[in-house]
C-alpha cells in the first residue's frame, strides 16, 4: 500500500489531533528525552526541533532547571510535543524521601510501595500541568517505570487517568517483562507499535538514522534520542554520555534526514498521533 497523510481534526478541547488511516501511513515520532536535565540539554532539544527532526520531548520535572527550561520552550518551540519523563533516580523528589541511584534501581523498585510511586509520579505530572502546557504522553527516565510490574501498573494508571499514550520500550535487556502485554491489554492505554533507541551501541551518525527510517514499517514508530549542547553541568552529571549527545544533536539537525523522510512519504508527528 502507498502512504497517504492523515487528517487534522479538532478534538473536544479545541486542539489538533491526528487520525491515522490504519495500514496506510508510516508515522514517526522522534522523541528527545531528558528535557530540563541541564540548560545545554534543553537548548539542544529546542534547536533539534526548530532546525531538525525532533518533534517531541519529555521533561524531568524533579531537575532544578526544568521550570525555567519550560518557560523557554513556550517562547521558542511552542509546536514541540511535550510529555513527562517520570523520574526515580535523578533530581529532587516531590514525595519520596530520596531517590535511589541508577545502580540500586532494580532492588528499589521491588521495595518501594506502589502507593509511594503513585504519589511521587502524580506530583511530577501535576507540577508539569501547573506550567500550563498540554501533556502529550508519559515515559520514564532509565525506563524505571518499565522494570517492575508494580511500577508499570502505576504508569498505566496515570496514563489512563490523564488520557494520554505512553512509550512502549519492550523488550528491555535484563527485564522479565511477561507482565507487559497483560497490563497493556487490560489498561487500554495506547502506545506506538514500535520503538527504537536509534543510536544504541553506536557512534551517532546520519547514515544510521537514515537506514532506520528506510526500514520503517507502517503505523506509528518512536525513535528515542538524546541531543544536547554540552555544558559543564552535563559533563558533571553524565560524564560518559555527554559528548555522544552533542553528536546526536549534529545528526538530528542534518538536513539530509528531513529530506529523506519527505522522500519516503513518512509523517513526522508527536504522540498526539495516538490520541
Amino acid at each position: 500500500m502507498s502512504n497517504r497523510p492523515g487528517k487534522f481534526l479538532k478534538n473536544s478541547s479545541g486542539g489538533s489531533t491526528w487520525t491515522i488511516p490504519a495500514g496506510f501511513m508510516k508515522c514517526l515520532i522522534v522523541n528527545a528525552d531528558d528535557y530540563g536535565y541541564t540548560p545545554g540539554v534543553s537548548a539542544g532539544i529546542r534547536r533539534a526541533h526548530t532546525a531538525g527532526v525532533v518533534g517531541s520531548t519529555t521533561v524531568m520535572m524533579p531537575m532544578p532547571q526544568a521550570r525555567a527550561a519550560i518557560e523557554q520552550l513556550k517562547v521558542e518551540t511552542s509546536s514541540l510535543g511535550v510529555g513527562v519523563h517520570l523520574t526515580l533516580t535523578e533530581g529532587v523528589p516531590f514525595r519520596l524521601p530520596a531517590f535511589p541511584s541508577w545502580q540500586a534501581l532494580p532492588a528499589a523498585l521491588a521495595e518501594i510501595p506502589a502507593t509511594s510511586l503513585r504519589d511521587e509520579w502524580r506530583a511530577q505530572i501535576e507540577a508539569f500541568l501547573a506550567t500550563g502546557l498540554r501533556l502529550t504522553h508519559l515515559d520514564s527516565h532509565h525506563h524505571a517505570a518499565y522494570r517492575h510490574e508494580n511500577a508499570f501498573a502505576v504508569l498505566l494508571e496515570l496514563a489512563r487517568y490523564h488520557g494520554v499514550p505512553v512509550r512502549n520500550p519492550f523488550p528491555i535487556p535484563n527485564v522479565d517483562a511477561r507482565f507487559a502485554s497483560r497490563l497493556f491489554g487490560a489498561s487500554g492505554v495506547r502506545h506506538p507499535a514500535r520503538f527504537l533507541d536509534v543510536f544504541d551501541g553506536i557512534t551517532p551518525n546520519s547514515d544510521a538514522f537514515i537506514n532506520a527510517v528506510g526500514n520503517l514499517e507502517e503505523g506509528v514508530t518512536e525513535f528515542m534520542v538524546h541531543p544536547a549542547v554540552v555544558d559543564d553541568e552535563l559533563r558533571r552529571l553524565c560524564p560518559n554520555f555527554a559528548e555522544p549527545r552533542a553528536q546526536e544533536f549534529s545528526v538530528l539537525t542534518d538536513l539530509r534526514l528531513r529530506a529523506e523522510i519527505k522522500r519516503l512519504g513518512i509523517e513526522l508527528a508527536t504522540f498526539a498521533a495516538l490520541s
